[in-house]
């Protein structure tokens, strides 16, 4: 990325204890990690990777600003992460299919969910079929993208450049494809107790 020079932090919102701090906790200290890049030069990378076709929810500086100050929780958790993968990828060193990303993504997903409602977390079964649900959405809006692309002539190499994320991402659906077994037998087995405990009931 080249030399880089360090901005002064955005200031914090004043948050009580809880989910929604821990949400802006975790997304100022990405902000730091890539050294404080104002918000007007996130917006501007944010809406150069939308027209290259590698992001789908830009936002306007003040909105990116009003993400990192404002005492509430964001309304669009999918921005949210695209928003990490911006500071991560565009002024970072990390690639956007990298385990760090993804691991990024993943982790403000879950934050965002438990700040959106405090009060009924989602069960690990619930998280872990919305994010093997996420993937694929975000996988089907990379081949999109992609193609969309390839329909206004595109070169070759911004072509390879939409592909490729999308073809690791594929890959590796494939590979963690068994991992949804678990929460699936959850499932049925948590139907069958409770069949088994509503007929108990029906019986006195």
């Amino acid at each position: 990325m080249g030399w880089r020079v360090e901005m002064p932090p955005i200031r914090k919102p004043s948050l009580n204890d809880g989910p929604l701090k821990d949400l802006n906790e975790y997304l100022h200290e990405l902000h730091g990690r890539v050294y404080y890049p104002a918000p007007a030069r996130v917006a501007a990378a944010w809406k150069s990777g939308e027209e290259e076709g590698r992001y789908r929810r830009s936002k306007a500086q003040a909105t990116v600003d009003a993400i990192f100050r404002s005492p509430g929780c964001p309304a669009d958790g999918y921005a949210l992460q695209e928003l990490v993968e911006v500071l991560l990828v565009d002024f970072g060193d990390e690639d956007s299919v990298s385990e760090e990303v993804e691991n990024a993504r993943t982790r403000v997903r879950y934050l965002w969910r438990q700040a959106m409602d405090p009060q009924h977390p989602a069960s690990e079964i619930v998280t872990a079929i919305r994010d093997r649900a996420n993937a694929y959405l975000r996988l089907a809006d990379m081949l999109e993208k992609a193609e969309q692309m390839e329909a206004r002539g595109r070169s070759p190499k911004a072509l390879l450049a939409a592909y490729f994320p999308a073809d690791q991402l594929a890959e590796e659906l494939l590979k963690s494809k068994d991992d949804m077994d678990k929460p699936f037998q959850s499932i049925m087995e948590r139907y069958v107790e409770t069949y088994f405990e509503s007929e108990r009931i029906k019986r006195g």
